[in-house]
């Protein structure tokens, strides 16, 4: 009997001892309980949590989850037990732990008998990893569904803008001819001069929005970084609170890079915007520029630093400021602070600033408030100061024979006029497959054609690629209320003389024509 007995004590250590090294080595949380009070816990629990084994014998349960944790436990596991109804078999809580942060958890439970008395047996498994994938996963697709709901937005503001372009051109061109026919003393001269004002203010309000529907840097050319903060400052002005104060501090230089304006503009206004909505209660905006040589950054890039002359642009706000670890993601895509933020605005505005080959990063200061700085090339070269006054300017062609083909009769009725007016001998023919049967029939008499971009039965590139087969040297200029995007800088690249986007001035028209017959 006496050996029986042993035998079972040594059968019952070994089980203790398997039964503990498995509760030990488990990954998850171990503990059992009664009334909530820890019984027994193991080490893994104890981690999860922050605190020691002693610390939790003896414990409630229940301190280390917050009231309403502990009110979702009750109605989920007590409520049901005091009832004789069933508990759920996995649920879903957290835990606080020792450093105040929450731990995500899944707990199942089952009823034991422990030292003779009903007891709870749990099972507590750290779900922190996969709540946090799971989050991120859900962000990714918010993400792009904003991202295609942006670009779909995009899509529609081009085409918005580019039937409103084709009909500012028909208004602008219009005015521009009735002004040349009035004198100066005429009450409608002056009314003219507003119908041209008006339709130049709308041209850039088409501008932006092209700028918003393309992503390419399309249109590089001297850009003064001066009037592009001018330009933002006025912009804000109606944008933005007008409890925050805007001012700038330009260089006396002009500051001169080059770049895509409409994208350096949208790269801008980004920071300006940002450093705006970080100041809900009012504040002050800077944008300063500066031209210098610098040897070296004031702060770390990833990108190659070369030796030179830089334009220098400084966007300060005297905001809260930004914590040095949101510091560290600002420019990382679809990082925000923002319940309704994408996260691509400053991601989209270092993209812009190092595809121009300069540098971008931000920083606080110590009197309180954020600095934005960028570093752009200098880049001399000379800026395009065309004013109102230059559409009176006077052409006078040669009477070279000029065929539009163009859809829109408004418009080439007005490019009739205008062109006949220079001085030069304009004719439309209709579009499609007529047209190249009358280039095919005219063609020797053809000095130049003007044609639009998007027409019905045969398009832009299909016309060009009919007419150059007929006539290889003949010279073409294209036109658009689109901007000038990859198709049409592919088409120049193919040899199309020249591009003018709608609206364009009938001063402009006529210069194309100048430059494309010189060439």
């Amino acid at each position: 009997d006496i050996s029986k007995r042993k035998q079972a004590e040594q059968a019952l250590r070994e089980s203790e001892e398997k039964y503990r090294t498995v509760v030990e080595l488990a990954n998850d949380g171990i503990m059992i309980s009664r009334d909530t009070v820890i019984l027994f816990a193991n080490r893994q629990l104890a981690d999860m949590i922050g605190v020691s084994i002693d610390d939790l014998a003896g414990a409630r349960f229940t301190d280390f989850m917050s009231p309403e944790r502990v009110q979702e436990l009750v109605e989920k596991y007590k409520t049901p037990l005091d009832g004789g109804q069933p508990v759920p078999d996995i649920f879903e809580t957290a835990l606080r732990h020792r450093n105040g942060s929450e731990v995500a958890v899944e707990i199942s439970a089952a009823i034991i008998n422990y030292q003779g008395q009903r007891s709870g047996l749990t099972f507590v498994r750290n779900i922190s990893e996969r709540k946090r994938a799971q989050a991120e996963q859900q962000l990714l697709q918010q993400q792009l569904l904003q991202s295609q709901k942006m670009e779909a937005i995009g899509a529609l503001a081009g085409g918005m803008a580019h039937d409103f372009n084709n009909a500012l051109a028909v208004i602008l061109g219009t005015a521009e001819i009735a002004i040349r026919k009035t004198s100066p003393d005429d009450v409608n001269y002056t009314r003219f001069h507003k119908i041209i004002k008006a339709s130049e203010r709308a041209r850039h309000l088409t501008m932006k929005l092209l700028t918003f529907a393309r992503k390419d840097k399309l249109n590089v050319q001297a850009v003064s970084l001066n009037a592009l903060a001018e330009d933002c400052i006025d912009i804000l002005k109606q944008t933005v609170s007008k409890k925050i104060i805007l001012k700038t501090r330009l260089a006396p230089e002009r500051c001169i890079v080059s770049a895509d304006p409409n994208q350096l503009h949208q790269a801008l206004f980004n920071i300006c915007l940002n450093a705006c909505e970080a100041m809900p209660y009012g504040g002050e905006l800077v944008i300063s520029t500066s031209q210098e040589y610098f040897s070296d950054l004031e702060f770390p890039s990833p990108d190659r630093f070369d030796p030179g002359e830089y334009c220098r642009v400084s966007v300060t706000d005297n905001g809260p400021g930004i914590s040095q670890d949101m510091l560290e993601k600002i420019f990382d895509p679809f990082f925000t602070t923002k319940k309704s933020g994408t996260g691509l605005g400053l991601a989209i505005t270092l993209g812009i600033i190092r595809s121009h080959g300069g540098h971008l990063t931000a920083r606080n200061l110590e009197q309180g408030g954020t600095e934005f700085l960028i570093f752009l090339p200098y880049a001399p070269g000379e800026i395009d100061t065309q004013h109102l006054e230059s559409v009176f300017k006077e052409h006078h062609g040669g009477g070279e024979r000029i065929m539009i083909i163009d859809d829109d009769k408004d418009f080439t009725d007005l490019a009739l006029e205008a062109l006949e007016m220079a001085g030069f001998r304009p004719f439309v023919v209709p579009t499609g497959q007529a047209a190249v049967e009358m280039f095919q029939k005219y063609h020797d008499q053809v000095d130049l054609v003007i044609l639009d971009m998007m027409m019905p039965e045969l398009d832009g590139r299909e016309m060009f690629l009919a007419c150059r087969e007929i006539r290889p040297d003949i010279k073409i200029i294209l036109c658009s209320g689109y901007s000038r995007d990859r198709s049409i800088t592919e088409l120049l690249d193919m040899g199309v003389n020249g591009f003018l986007q709608k609206p364009f001035t009938v001063n402009d028209l006529c210069e194309k024509i100048d430059d494309v017959l010189r060439q």
